[in-house]
C-alpha cells in the first residue's frame, strides 16, 4: 500500500485496479479533508448488526400509543394518545374545519341529545350514543293524513297515531257480506209455527223501468225470511246486520222494526232445532213510498257460533214493535263480523 493511503478496495479485487498508471487506483489518501474512517468501530462509521437485533431508540415514540405527526418542512412532531375519562366515552383521531393537523377529537360525550322538535339539520360534531331517549311525551306526537277528513270509524279525532293504528287494524280485520234478499226463503207458517213472508218478487218502477228483488213483510203479522251462511275465518264473535228496505205505503213517520235471529250448526247437529230469540233494531222510520232506507247496525249474538259451521239465520218484522201500517219491502241485510286470527 503507498504510504499516506488507506485501502478502500478488497484484497482480492486490488490487483485489477492497479496499473502503471496508476499506482494509487484502490486507495484513497488518509490526508483529504473529507475523509471519514469507516473501517474502524464505532456508532458513526460501519458495523453490523446481528439477526434479530434491536432497533436504537427514537424519539418520536416516547410512550406508548404516541402517533408521529407531520408538521411542516420536513418536521414532525408526537400526538401522543389521549384516553377519554369515562367508560362511555370516545375519542377519534380527526379534523375539523380550520385544523391544519390532525388531533384526538371527541367522537361520544355525555350530553344529552335534543328534545324532540321541529326537524333540523343539525351542526353538532359530536354523535349520540345510539340508546339515547330524546326528551319528550310520546303522546304529544301526530300524524296529519294525507288525506282530509280521514276518519274511517267516526271517531272525532282521527288524527292520532293511536286511532289510526286503531282504524287500519279494525279495517284489516273486519268483514262484510251483503246477503240480497233473492237468496232467502220465507219461513213455513204450519200450525203455531211462525208465517213467512212473500217470496221474494221482481217489482218494476215504470219511469226508469227499474226492477229489484223484494221481499214483502206485512204489517198485521209477524213475518220471516231466512238465509244460511258458512263464516270461515270468524272469531264466533258476535255480529252486527244493518237492513236495508224500502216501502210502497206513504205512511210516513211511522216505525218499522227489524230483527234477527241466528244458530251455528257444527258436523252432525240436527238441523231442526228451536230458533234463537230474535235481536231487533232499533226503529228505522218510514221516509217516502219508493226511498231506501237503511237501519241502525244491530249487534247480535250467534246461538252455537263455531268459525265454519253452517250457521242459519231468520230475519223478521215485529209487527208489535212498529206501527207502520204498510208492507216493509226488504232489500237485503249487510252483516259484519270480525276475523279471527288466522
Amino acid at each position: 500500500m503507498p504510504a499516506g493511503f488507506k485501502q478502500i478496495i478488497h484484497d482480492d479485487d486490488l490487483d485489477a485496479h492497479e496499473s502503471a498508471a496508476d499506482p494509487h487506483a484502490g486507495y484513497v489518501r488518509e490526508a483529504d479533508a473529507n475523509w471519514i474512517d469507516l473501517t474502524d468501530s464505532g456508532a458513526t462509521t460501519l458495523h453490523s448488526h446481528a439477526a434479530g437485533g434491536a432497533m436504537a431508540t427514537d424519539p418520536l415514540w416516547a410512550a406508548a400509543g404516541d402517533i408521529p405527526i407531520g408538521t411542516a418542512n420536513d418536521q414532525g412532531e408526537i400526538l401522543t394518545v389521549s384516553i377519554p375519562g369515562a367508560a362511555n366515552l370516545l375519542s377519534v383521531v380527526g379534523t375539523v374545519t380550520g385544523n391544519t393537523k390532525p388531533g384526538y377529537k371527541v367522537l361520544f360525550d355525555g350530553t344529552a341529545p335534543e328534545a324532540v322538535g321541529t326537524a333540523a339539520a343539525g351542526t353538532g360534531v359530536v354523535a349520540a350514543h345510539r340508546n339515547h331517549v330524546h326528551a319528550g311525551d310520546a303522546a304529544t306526537i301526530t300524524f296529519t293524513p294525507l288525506v282530509s277528513n280521514l276518519n274511517w270509524d267516526g271517531n272525532a279525532d282521527p288524527g292520532d297515531v293511536d286511532d289510526a293504528l286503531s282504524q287500519l287494524a279494525e279495517r284489516r280485520t273486519n268483514a262484510f257480506k251483503w246477503i240480497p234478499v233473492g237468496a232467502m226463503n220465507p219461513s213455513t207458517g204450519t200450525g203455531a209455527l211462525p208465517d213467512g213472508a212473500a217470496w221474494p218478487a221482481r217489482r218494476e218502477y215504470t219511469t226508469n223501468g227499474v226492477n229489484p228483488i223484494l221481499g214483502s213483510f206485512d204489517p198485521a203479522t209477524d213475518e220471516y225470511l231466512e238465509f244460511s251462511l258458512v263464516l270461515p275465518v270468524w272469531d264466533e264473535g258476535d255480529l252486527i246486520a244493518t237492513f236495508y228496505w224500502t216501502t210502497v205505503g206513504t205512511d210516513t213517520a211511522k216505525d218499522v222494526c227489524w230483527g234477527i235471529a241466528a244458530r251455528s250448526l257444527i258436523d252432525s247437529a240436527a238441523l231442526d232445532q228451536a230458533w234463537p230469540a230474535q235481536t231487533n233494531a232499533a226503529h228505522d222510520t218510514v221516509q217516502a213510498a219508493g226511498d231506501v232506507h237503511i237501519s241502525a247496525a244491530t249487534t247480535f249474538t250467534v246461538t252455537g257460533a263455531a268459525d265454519g259451521a253452517y250457521t242459519q239465520f231468520r230475519i223478521g218484522r215485529d209487527v208489535s214493535e212498529d206501527d207502520c201500517a204498510s208492507d216493509a219491502d226488504l232489500l237485503g241485510v249487510l252483516l259484519n263480523w270480525r276475523r279471527r286470527d288466522a
